[in-house]
């Protein structure tokens, strides 16, 4: 099995990936418990395209052991559906159906764990885990594992990253002000970031610089009318407590004027 592996290794890191495939599959018959067999040939279906296999294989592969680059494998694939599925891309079905009746997270947390144990300088790892914990309601330990990765991170583009998450988690903790901080330390404003400033704000009462943070989002960073629906509901509940309701429904009405409007805008109208 380990001949057949390390063939199948050679044949991938080649290009040849028809002839990985058959290395790989020779390596699980010979012997059906080693994992990186198995590990490979998820690499492979991974390399020619085939989401729903690879996930699969992954998965698979969480069950006969730990092995680090499956551990590893299977968090990606995990975070990479939850953040499509939120963005409402289309996902594969049966990775939709890992994630949500398999314990897709759950796994992913056990996988990525031992990995990080095994791997600890692993910043995007550790930013994984930390995205899942949170997923699982544990924001504790996802603020201590993202910590980590903010120490380990170089690349400025994935540091704005830890720090919109450190930002979101610390929000959640209740410690805003070291949420404001981290998300003013940001270099290249997002539209997440930049909402997460937002509440922030406005969990300490800051209801002035709240409204002028989602302001910047609705004029520089929302990229659809959907987008911009709901930033003029968020706007129109800061201007109800700060100026009333006449300026609340000016807002409100501008929200339903785009398309997708936000169905909390419209509740929010019904209300008023």
């Amino acid at each position: 099995a380990l001949c057949w592996t390390n063939l199948g290794v050679v044949y991938l890191n080649l290009g040849e990936q028809t002839l990985a495939n058959k290395a790989f599959k020779e390596a699980q018959n010979a012997e059906p418990s080693y994992t990186r067999g198995w590990t490979g040939q998820a690499l492979v279906a991974e390399v020619a395209g085939f989401k729903s296999e690879s996930m699969d294989l992954f998965r698979h592969c969480t069950f006969l052991g730990p092995e680090p680059e499956s551990a590893r494998g299977y968090g990606d694939w995990v975070c990479s559906t939850m953040a499509a599925l939120e963005k409402g891309d289309k996902v594969e079905t049966h990775n939709k159906y890992i994630l949500e009746k398999m314990f897709g997270i759950v796994v992913g947390v056990d996988s990525l764990s031992s990995y990080c144990e095994r791997n600890p300088g692993d910043d995007v790892a550790l930013c994984q885990l930390g995205v899942l914990y949170e997923k699982m309601g544990l924001v504790r330990s996802g603020y201590k594992v993202m910590e980590m990765s903010n120490k380990l991170v170089k690349n400025t583009v994935e540091k704005d990253k830890v720090l919109t998450n450190l930002g979101r988690l610390l929000t959640k903790l209740g410690r805003c002000e070291e949420a404001i901080e981290h998300y003013q330390a940001i270099s290249s404003t997002t539209f997440y970031s930049q909402v997460g400033l937002a509440m922030a704000h406005y969990s300490l009462g800051n209801y002035q610089q709240a409204y002028e943070a989602y302001e910047s989002c609705l004029h520089w960073l929302a990229d659809n009318d959907g987008l911009k629906s709901h930033i003029l509901v968020a706007m129109g509940s800061l201007a109800y407590k700060v100026e009333g309701m006449q300026a609340a429904k000016t807002l409100l009405f501008q929200s339903c004027q785009l398309a997708p409007t936000s169905v909390r805008g419209l509740f929010a109208l019904c209300v008023i």
